[in-house]
């Protein structure tokens, strides 16, 4: 008995010190445009990135498709998880992706060209 406790005891110890050491944050990183060489998305073809539903709404409503109605590049995203960022989901209209990282990554991801800026959210050891 008391030896599985120590086992216990020692396990928790060891997986606190290493989830400690790998501590990731979450992140909102904001792109620095819209555009890539693979860049898929137009304003002139909304069809490739809205619904028909939306479309018909927005001409019902006088609503013109405006470079902020685009999504973020496919390309970013991907550039992101190769540098193993987890990402969470991207807004079109802040034109960014929320991710977690940690400190390491960070360091990396920053240095991405088509990264204009990161800013801290949350840690997530209390999320």
């Amino acid at each position: 008995m008391k030896n599985s406790v120590f086992v216990y005891i020692v396990g928790l110890m060891c997986f606190f010190t290493v989830s400690a050491q790998i501590q990731t944050n979450r992140y909102f990183i904001y792109f620095t445009d819209k555009s890539s060489e693979t860049y898929p998305y137009t304003v002139e073809e909304p069809e490739q990135f809205l619904t028909k539903r939306a479309i018909e709404r927005r001409l019902k409503q006088g609503i013109a498709v405006e470079a902020e109605d685009l999504p973020v590049a496919p390309s970013y995203v991907e550039g992101l998880r190769q540098e193993g960022a987890d990402v969470f989901f991207t807004s079109r209209w802040l034109n960014g992706a929320l991710v977690n990282a940690d400190t390491s990554q960070l360091v990396t991801l920053s240095q991405l060209s088509f990264v204009d800026s990161i800013a801290w959210i949350a840690d997530t050891t209390v999320l």
